[in-house]
């Protein structure tokens, strides 16, 4: 199966339906010394067989993982990593991913938790160069550090930490703005921001209506943030408030799209005049509100092992969709 290992360059292993098994007589052997491309998708293969595969890959550049069994820590130290993707489905396979340990990933870039369906811990230690970064879901990811700073269900620990390099942000979470503004205050110089709306909790819908009027000293919104899109948008007072917030206090803004998920021409109306766009900072910005109804916070394979593309979360020049590898699932 694997006889070509010392000559690839790029290799995708996975499954239509079923778990496929890595065979365990090939992990301990197998070297990729020219594999700059691994995807591994629905494989169960263990904890230190894939350990001892990726050690065997010295010249890595991107790496999926997603919806695989058999370990529940992955833990990368690669001096080549540029891209990773991780995913653990919805835990209807056993010893799905939980833990994902970044220890030193010099020219990482990119890191894009996809399709998060359970409970997962991402700590990043040593990633220098990290600009890409998302979607991070306050559902799921019940932990998550990078060098110092430290967030638990997405709201920020420690404060006082900053994360000058990302510059591309893609969040999965409830129309929270204490959370929303406790992130752009730990990544200040953000550029595009990417926001998917899920159906706030009962604990956001009964505050946190406070927000909206301008906000002093968030660099990211002075200085930085050029794009926003707003996903799954359908208009309750807690997205509108997110909305108006950016409307109000995005002074460098450009672009602003909000895909909405009613198709009537009097709801894009009513959304339009629920904004005040007269208030808006940015003068010069641009404000799109779109329909689409499948526009989940979904990243496809090929734009994670795209190094050129620095924005793999735009949907609007995405060609994936007849993928074959995508469509399997998540």
């Amino acid at each position: 199966m694997f006889r070509f290992s010392s000559t690839l360059c790029s290799l995708c292993i996975f499954s239509r339906y079923r778990v496929l098994q890595f065979p365990m007589e090939d992990a301990g052997t197998l070297s990729f010394p020219h594999l700059k491309q691994l995807t591994l998708k629905r494989v169960g293969i263990s904890e230190s067989s894939l350990h001892g595969m990726l050690s065997r890959c010295p010249v890595l550049e991107s790496l999926l993982l997603c919806c695989n069994a058999g370990h529940r820590r992955l833990r990368i130290r690669s001096p080549t990593l540029r891209s990773l993707g991780v995913s653990n489905g919805n835990r209807t396979t056993p010893g799905e991913l939980e833990e994902v340990d970044i220890e030193d990933s010099p020219l990482l870039e990119k890191l894009i938790p996809r399709n998060v369906g359970c409970p997962m811990v991402i700590r990043v230690l040593q990633a220098p160069k990290l600009k890409v970064l998302g979607y991070l879901k306050d559902q799921y990811i019940s932990t998550f550090q990078l060098g110092t700073l430290v967030c638990q269900k997405m709201m920020p620990v420690t404060l006082s930490t900053v994360v000058r390099t990302v510059k591309t942000l893609a969040l999965s979470i409830s129309s929270n703005l204490d959370l929303v503004i406790g992130l752009l205050k730990c990544f200040p110089c953000v550029e595009k921001l990417y926001i998917e709306l899920r159906f706030p909790h009962e604990l956001y819908t009964q505050h946190n209506f406070k927000n909206e009027q301008c906000y002093d000293q968030l660099e990211c919104l002075d200085l930085h943030l050029k794009r926003l899109v707003l996903t799954r948008y359908t208009g309750i007072e807690s997205e509108v408030n997110v909305a108006k917030f950016f409307v109000v206090n995005a002074r460098v803004l450009e672009h602003m799209t909000i895909v909405g998920c009613y198709d009537r021409q009097e709801w894009i109306d009513n959304q339009r005049k629920k904004l005040h766009l007269e208030t808006r900072s940015s003068h010069s910005a641009e404000f799109d509100i779109k329909i689409d109804y499948g526009s989940p916070g979904f990243v496809h394979i090929r734009h994670i092992h795209d190094l050129v593309t620095d924005d793999p979360f735009d949907m609007s020049v995405c060609r994936c969709y007849e993928d074959p590898i995508d469509n399997l699932g998540v």
